[in-house]
């Protein structure tokens, strides 16, 4: 029994039927194949030609040259991304497809870490059904006429690199808990400072859930001593002539586990800095000791200062602009979906399922549960489905506790509240507004998953216990079985909506931009973009480019610098960085050549560069820069008018 115990618990912790399901090879062989179809069919679609991830090319290419982070190139966010992009980028050579394979590895990684997790929180099978929704709703989608919200080409890869580090230390926290050894309490701690280097709202998420997990630990004896409080019990029950052979052996074993609690709490200590500590000592001989310190906060400096947090784009992105209306929507949408739940379960139990096979019952059921959804087709509105996920997080959070509460399967309600504490804080960006695309396609993403396996394993498998317990089915009908049938095909249900979603996005990408292995495709506006790239092949390749107020991916493509460390110019940039300092940056160092794109920014509340924000910039460049070409509309003049591109050389 404790042999069973070490490790988590074999039994307890790899699920219900951890040990019974055995391996089956061919689910991961699908998962595979799902992968490289998705990878594919939306090969070449994921980045944006102008929006954001300009700067996730632009940045590691300039790093990679000998520039420096935050000398050379103003930086919001932690310093981990950009310099694990440029290491890529120095050996291999900068390219969109280096980026790009580097992200294949994020994306499997990544991957096997949700497996892990959710399979001890769980069991194998509702670990493949969250890696089912991860490839098909997070890693590759397209569902905003904007790319980049996708783990190939993110818009920002301190949140993809960020929510890597989190599993990992959640991972290692599970097996330093189940084991109790030091390398997994250092790994915690390593995995931990590497999220501090990334973003802050996913160090809040993953600090919470480790500090929940510890919570529960402590509370079944086993906080890093690994099945103690197991032991201990059996100790306990066993007669007195065992307990004096065994006085001394207790002894040494308690000395032994408080030296390895101790030790590796030290472990964890001494990791948690290094990586923190390995950057600050590179950055330091350029930047000394303050703009080491203040490159290693990062997104933090921000924060401190208020001013973005505190913007239109964000408020609303939360839904703080209507509290009311998004409650509501909130509320419906949980009633909606726990309604079709509830509606799942209730046909799985009845009666009539008895006289069919089995097997055939279960079919029956996974396909009558998935047709509603199915036939509402285009009608279903899949962009207010984690409108919900706020409330059912809460939910399944409150029933994580109550189980544990009971005394029922401790280890594995431990590891489901760590994982359900990540999932809800990390929804705190668009608490009010969830929703799959944009920034949910990493901040939904544990949330979804949560919800996934809950509704279809958790929940029906408790559910199937307690009726077994009371009255035994004598004819061997599993309900848990049944019931998971019927989830499957719900959950399923909602799956085709978010593809033909995404397959309308790819078949839009028609322009082809860049070449070799910078090549890829872009909507209508990339056919004006391309025009532009072959306007600035006519100047010298060493002529410096601004492009205003969003664009560097054409810095890039062409592999022309440009003159400052501003490399964006949109409202949270004038916000992070003030508009006297970029304007004595550009009177230090005034560009050969300027690109004006046109880019309405109403979403900021400031709808418009030069008119509404960026003022005495704009001004600066009218001054001393002329209009020599232009395709499209003449940009810039109206908020709501056509798309253009115009290229400004100096009087």
């Amino acid at each position: 029994m404790a042999a069973g115990t070490a490790g988590g618990g074999s039994e307890s912790m790899a699920g219900d039927g951890g040990a019974v399901e055995g391996a089956r090879p061919w689910r991961l062989v699908f998962l595979g194949l799902v992968a490289s179809v998705l990878f594919l069919w939306s090969h070449g679609t994921w980045p944006d030609p102008l929006v954001d991830f300009g700067r996730e090319l632009y940045v590691p290419w300039r790093l990679s040259l000998g520039e420096v982070l935050q000398r050379d190139i103003a930086w919001q966010d932690g310093p981990l991304a950009p310099l694990a992009n440029g290491l890529w980028f120095r050996i291999w050579g900068p390219g969109l497809s280096v980026l790009v394979a580097a992200n294949v590895l994020v994306t499997l990684a990544v991957a096997r870490l949700l497996y892990g997790l959710f399979k001890r929180a769980g069991s194998r099978s509702s670990a493949e059904l969250a890696l089912l929704f991860f490839l098909t709703l997070f890693v590759f989608p397209r569902y905003l006429n904007t790319g980049n919200y996708n783990f190939m080409t993110p818009y920002s890869h301190g949140l993809t690199h960020g929510l890597l580090c989190a599993l990992l230390a959640l991972e290692n926290m599970e097996r330093w808990l189940a084991g109790g050894r030091r390398r997994h309490a250092l790994l915690v701690g390593v995995a931990l400072g590497l999220v501090f280097l990334t973003k802050p709202e996913v160090l809040v998420a993953v600090s919470l859930a480790c500090v929940v997990r510890l919570v529960c630990a402590c509370g079944t004896g086993s906080c890093g001593t690994g099945s103690c409080g197991t032991r201990s019990r059996e100790t306990g029950v066993r007669g007195i002539g065992v307990r004096k052979t065994g006085a001394s052996e207790s002894e040494g074993a308690g000395r032994h586990v408080t030296g390895e609690r101790s030790g590796g709490r030290l472990a964890g200590l001494a990791g948690l800095v290094l990586g923190p500590g390995l950057v600050y000592a590179y950055l330091f001989p350029e930047l000394g000791a303050r703009g080491a310190g203040r490159a290693l906060l990062g997104g933090w400096n921000h924060l401190a200062e208020g001013d973005v947090v505190a913007s239109d784009f964000y408020l609303r992105g939360l839904g703080l602009d209507d509290v009311g209306g998004n409650l509501l929507s909130m509320g419906v949408w949980a009633l909606v979906l726990c309604s079709a739940y509830g509606l799942a379960l209730a046909l799985a139990g009845l009666g009539l399922w008895r006289a069919v096979m089995p097997s055939l019952a279960r079919a029956a059921l996974c396909l009558l549960c998935a047709l509603p959804v199915v036939l509402l087709g285009a009608g279903l509105p899949g962009h207010g489905l984690g409108r919900a996920w706020p409330l059912l997080l809460i939910v399944i959070g409150l029933w994580c506790w109550r189980c544990r509460l009971r005394g029922e399967q401790r280890s594995r309600s431990g590891a489901r509240l760590a994982l359900v504490t990540f999932a809800l804080v990390l929804l705190g960006k668009q608490f009010l507004k969830v929703g799959l695309h944009h920034y949910g396609f990493v901040l939904a993403l544990p949330a979804t998953l949560v919800i996934v396996a809950a509704a279809w394993d958790w929940f029906p498998r408790a559910g199937a216990s307690a009726s077994r317990a009371t009255s035994p089915d004598p004819v061997g009908l599993d309900p848990a079985g049944l019931g998971r049938a019927a989830v499957l095909g719900l959950l399923l249900s909602f799956l085709p909506w978010h593809l033909v979603r995404s397959a309308e996005q790819y078949r839009r990408q028609t322009a082809v931009l860049g070449e070799g292995r910078d090549s890829f495709l872009a909507d209508g506006r990339g056919r004006m973009v391309r025009a532009a790239l072959l306007e600035l092949e006519r100047h010298a390749q060493d002529a410096t480019l601004l492009v205003l107020p969003e664009g560097v991916s054409l810095n890039y493509l062409t592999r022309r610098a440009t003159p400052t460390p501003f490399i964006n110019f949109m409202p949270p940039e004038f916000a992070f960085f003030g508009e006297q300092q970029m304007l004595a940056a550009l009177e230090q160092a005034p560009p050969d050549l300027v690109l004006l794109i046109h880019k309405d920014t109403t979403e900021y509340g400031l709808p418009l560069f030069g008119v509404d924000y960026g003022v005495e910039l704009a001004a600066w460049v009218r001054e001393r820069y002329g209009e020599t070409w232009r395709v499209g509309a003449k940009p810039l003049e109206n908020a709501g008018s056509r798309f253009g591109v115009a290229l400004l050389e100096p009087r």
